[in-house]
């Protein structure tokens, strides 16, 4: 075998097969292999277990489980040593970091993280990471399950940078008229479902202006605070309204009588802008670093993301799927009456239309 691998010209061939009656071995080049993985030989049975070795017969097997479905076509199989089966990326990123105490929070005071600085990541050993530090302290492996220090391409990032700077001001544009327009006309904030969409268009123009000049401002510590504080505190604000706007497509179209809210803006204005206040009071009591949780942009970290976002709104958004079913079945289940066929069609086409405003209004 070390004699075949010394005569052998491999040129550009990322493979080259040697055969005989009793013999075959490959030798593969692993700067020219690409993704291809290695892990066995494998001989195709015949009409004679000790038929010789040909050619046709030899099989590179490159997944396991193809080889466990395929083992009863095989006469004889060879799995190569774990130890010398490279290991494959299954998705995260890995990153040796050590525990550095010395990093200022901008404040005064020392606010500690993990950081890789003077730390190389240098693959696999014997199933064991390697880190190449020119320093010493604790040190550790971290690995990066949500992809989030996986840089973007740069030709992507300016891509979505410019399709999110166009839409968020095409947004913004169209959220401050409808402001304008309410304010402008006093007839336009007197009902309920009027007052709910002018305070809806609020909160989602704060939340939009903050997104697009305040995201991306980590430079400044305090400056990146309050924008991540702001933007969860308005993100929270747009769907309690959306909330609102539930319940009110629900008095309007199933119960429709009694209906009447004594005080409605005084009893919907403050829940929907108070309520808001106590996870962002919360994250604040608890840590404010947390909402300094990532380097890229202004935003909270993951373990806080979870219990003081994720879960009111996933809450929202499922109480609203529920009114939307609710007032859909009751406008296709609504009597018929007295109603011509054109009438019914009618009905039919304002009922649709119904659905797909509910179905936006409600943000699902």
């Amino acid at each position: 075998m070390e004699e075949f691998g010394d005569k052998v010209d491999m040129g550009h061939d990322p493979v080259v097969r040697h055969v005989t009656s009793n013999v075959a071995m490959e030798l593969w080049s692993l700067e020219d292999a690409g993704e291809d993985v290695v892990i066995g030989m494998g001989a195709t049975s015949t009409s004679s277990w000790a038929a010789p070795l040909s050619d046709p017969r030899i099989v590179t097997i490159k997944s396991r489980d193809w080889a466990q479905q395929n083992l009863p076509n095989f006469d004889i199989a060879i799995e190569l040593p774990e130890t010398l089966i490279p290991e494959e990326d299954e998705g995260w990123n890995t990153h040796c970091v050590f525990w550095d105490d010395r990093v200022s929070a901008g404040n005064g005071k020392q606010r500690a993280r993990w950081s890789g600085e003077g730390c190389v990541y240098n693959g696999t050993w014997n199933g064991r990471h390697v880190c190449l530090c020119d320093h010493l302290t604790n040190f550790a492996v971290l690995l990066d399950f949500y992809g989030e220090r996986r840089a973007v391409p740069k030709v992507h990032d300016t891509s979505l940078s410019v399709i999110t700077l166009i839409g968020l001001s095409l947004s913004i544009f169209g959220l401050a008229m409808t402001i304008i327009t309410f304010l402008a006309f006093k007839k336009l904030r007197q009902g309920r479902a009027q007052q709910t969409l002018f305070n809806m268009a609020i909160a989602l123009l704060c939340f939009q202006t903050v997104f697009l000049f305040g995201i991306k401002q980590t430079a400044i510590w305090p400056l990146c605070l309050i924008v991540a504080v702001l933007l969860h505190y308005f993100i929270l604000v747009s769907f309690a309204w959306m909330l609102i706007e539930a319940v009110l497509q629900y008095l309007t179209f199933v119960k429709v009588l009694g209906t009447y809210i004594s005080r409605y803006t005084l009893k919907t204005v403050l829940p929907a802008w108070g309520f808001p206040l106590l996870p962002v009071a919360a994250v604040l009591i608890t840590d404010y670093n947390l909402y300094l949780g990532r380097t890229d942009y202004c935003w909270m970290d993951l373990q806080a993301f979870y219990y003081a976002f994720a879960l009111p709104v996933g809450v929202v958004i499922v109480f609203n799927l529920v009114m939307f079913l609710v007032i859909i079945t009751s406008l296709v289940t609504r009597p018929k009456g007295l109603r011509s066929n054109q009438a019914t069609s009618k009905a039919r086409e304002t009922n649709l239309k119904a659905a797909f405003t509910i179905f936006m209004l409600l943000g699902n």
